[in-house]
């Protein structure tokens, strides 16, 4: 019988997370990190058997923290017992209706983003992207605002004057993927990504020294597991910028509304004339 598990990650936004938390909380199980600077308590929601909710780590941008939170609420939901696990930021929500969200759920597909990177994509990338996976990156409590992002800057600055890493070298028969962030696995898929992952120190070694890794550690892992099912993810994210993901907004309903994603990032609560769009089809029988 299918057990799905939602993990979140959230540090602000508190109302929007209640609504994300309530929806879910009618499929399956909901375990929820907050970042320990979040100024959302843990006891913002009442306790109920399917509610967990944590503070264990000082969630840092870009670092290996994000990873250890997700891996931290994932071996929760699969010591309970969990089938299925779908990993999401505290600012999305699902974009589809009910009856789709449940053929969704019992299909328990492996869903997520992972592309390989190749000598020739490599090489054709900017240089922001390749020091993504040749340098070192240490992340201080920089808050995300300018001078938070001049400290980051001027510190890969800093370590782009150091020995590069050999990524090929750290992952061994393993291809280097990148993708976004948040996927929907198996629970066997996810044990069996993380025992493989585990028992590679160079690997582990590796991801945890460099920049954005939830964005390639599980890719990495997911696609050596399950190749096949690479390139899915079911989460609908519009990068903007720098690799900034846009708030969603009306201009991207139809996109949306086209289209089989299951969830989308980023919303705020503050927009309640879009959220009721996405109310009303959540809301059909």
């Amino acid at each position: 019988m299918s057990k799905p598990a939602f993990l979140i990650l959230a540090h602000e936004d508190q109302p929007l997370l209640e609504l994300l938390t309530g929806q879910l909380l009618q499929f399956g199980t909901v375990y929820i990190h907050l970042d320990t600077k979040s100024s959302i308590p843990e006891s913002f929601l009442e306790n109920r058997p399917n509610l967990h909710i944590y503070k264990e780590f000082s969630i840092r941008w870009g670092h290996w923290s994000m990873v250890e939170a997700t891996m931290f609420l994932a071996d929760k939901a699969v010591a309970d017992g969990a089938t299925y696990l779908s990993y999401l930021s505290g600012n999305t929500l699902p974009v589809c209706s009910k009856e789709e969200f449940q053929e969704f759920l019992d299909e328990e597909g492996d869903y997520f983003e992972a592309n390989p990177i190749t000598d020739e994509e490599f090489a054709n990338r900017n240089r922001a992207f390749q020091r993504r996976f040749t340098h070192r990156y240490i992340a201080f409590k920089s808050r995300r605002n300018f001078a938070g992002r001049l400290q980051r800057r001027l510190m890969r600055e800093a370590f782009a004057l150091t020995p590069k890493l050999n990524y090929k070298k750290s992952l061994g028969d393993m291809t280097l993927c990148h993708g976004i962030g948040f996927w929907s696995v198996k629970a066997t898929t996810y044990t069996r990504a993380i025992i493989e992952a585990h028992g590679r120190p160079s690997l582990m070694k590796y991801f945890k020294a460099t920049e954005i890794s939830d964005e390639s550690f599980f890719q990495t892992a997911f696609r050596f597991i399950t190749a096949p099912k690479a390139n899915t993810a079911r989460t609908y994210v519009d990068w903007i910028g720098s690799g900034t993901p846009a708030f969603i907004t009306k201009d991207h309903l139809k996109a949306i509304q086209d289209s089989d994603y299951i969830f989308a990032r980023k919303f705020r609560s503050g927009d309640g004339e879009l959220l009721s769009v996405f109310q009303e089809n959540w809301s059909q029988d």
